[in-house]
């Protein structure tokens, strides 16, 4: 691993893209930290679920239901975007905490990179990106959504063309892991030579 500067990247696509694959391969060699880990630490305070509950649900409680949490953000525009409203900027706080103590190179993931305007605290982007019909596999088959659940979700996000338009890299998963992994390899190569 070359001595670097520190370079801030973050890794995005849309959801079931491989860019936790993607991650999980860089951790392996750099410093790495996950949004979705955030948001899951965020979901373990009781005063953080007792404010969803009562903005999103309109419900006092304590207790999450995520089924019908996900169902409510996923039918409504309006509370999807309360709750993103709550969680990015508390999102945002943590990485850039977490940046300000990295030296060299370091990589975060964040599946929401361009939709909640994180790409300000980034020197660069890495998108995945996947063909829609393999991503709907993926989701039925290792989550166990349905096809509409899955439709749903990928319909949220900024289409992919349109992330892979305003990243500086862009790692195609369609074809095997192998693949990926050296595609992945390519890649951070050519930021390790930035620096």
């Amino acid at each position: 691993m070359p001595n670097m500067s520190k370079i801030k990247v973050g890794i995005t696509g849309t959801i079931g893209s491989g860019k936790t694959t993607v991650t999980n391969y860089i951790s392996q060699l750099y410093p790495t930290i996950s949004a979705d880990d955030i948001v899951n630490d965020l979901y373990k305070s009781r005063d953080f679920i007792i404010l969803i509950n009562k903005k999103i649900l309109n419900i006092d409680s304590d207790i999450l239901d995520k089924n019908l949490l996900a169902q409510e953000i996923f039918s409504n525009q309006d509370s999807l975007k309360k709750i993103n409203e709550i969680i990015h900027p508390k999102v945002k706080e943590k990485i850039i905490d977490w940046l300000a103590l990295q030296g060299g190179l370091c990589f975060v993931e964040v599946p929401l990179l361009y939709e909640a305007k994180f790409e300000d605290i980034f020197d660069k982007v890495i998108v995945v990106i996947s063909e829609k019909k393999d991503i709907v596999n993926r989701l039925i088959k290792n989550r166990g959504y349905s096809e509409s659940e899955a439709l749903a979700r990928i319909s949220s996000q900024i289409p992919a063309k349109v992330k892979s338009d305003l990243a500086d890299y862009v790692i195609y998963n369609d074809k095997s892991i192998i693949d990926l992994k050296e595609k992945t390899l390519e890649v951070i190569s050519k930021i390790e030579r930035m620096g």
